[in-house]
């Protein structure tokens, strides 16, 4: 008897050449920021089909009058005439409401909301500042209480102002009802 033969097994570990790891890594990587660029597209796509500025009826979305309703600023048997949402992000954090019986301003869930009937005096002017010129809008209604709107440079404050005039006027003209039908002794 000769020797012990000792045999080598050799075991082939399979090894991933270092070129396929950084190719997947690289390819999920890829699909990480696809996902993230895709996702920041859709939110900017979207925030730019918002256009900022005044929006009367005929322009305001079904979602809007939904949220509106939802939050209760637009009540039942109201009618929306015109609407401004002044939050940067178009995200309905400060908005202007004008229905058929008020004015509404809410700023972060802090709302007033003042009805045409009550208002006294309503102004309107224009100042400049580093950003262009600015549109405001200043309500007095009862004795002595004052409501503000301000509208960005080019965003249509002009076209709020005219509406709330009107609005307010037509309610002026209306006669009082003396709540048994009639017209208030006329």
């Amino acid at each position: 008897m000769g020797a012990p033969v000792i045999q080598e097994h050799s075991i082939n570990k399979t090894r991933w050449p270092l070129w396929v790891g950084v190719a997947v890594l690289t390819v999920a990587v890829l699909i990480a920021l696809g996902v993230a660029v895709n996702g920041f597209l859709s939110n900017a796509s979207s925030f730019l089909e918002m256009e900022p500025g005044v929006k009367l009826a005929n322009e305001v979305d079904n979602q809007t009058l939904k949220t509106l309703r939802q939050r209760h600023l637009l009540q039942q048997g109201e009618e929306l005439i015109a609407y401004y949402d002044r939050s940067l992000d178009m995200d309905g954090s400060e908005i202007a409401l004008l229905t058929s019986n008020r004015l509404v301003y809410d700023q972060h869930g802090r709302i007033t909301s003042v009805p045409l009937t009550e208002i006294r005096d309503i102004t309107f002017g224009q100042y400049s500042d580093i950003d262009g010129k600015w549109q405001r809008i200043e309500v007095k209604y009862q004795d002595f209480h004052r409501m503000k709107v301000e509208f960005a440079p080019l965003e249509g404050g002009e076209v709020f102002y005219r509406a709330l005039k009107d609005v307010w006027q037509a309610k002026k003209i209306q006669p009082a009802s003396d709540g048994k039908g009639g017209n208030g002794g006329r």
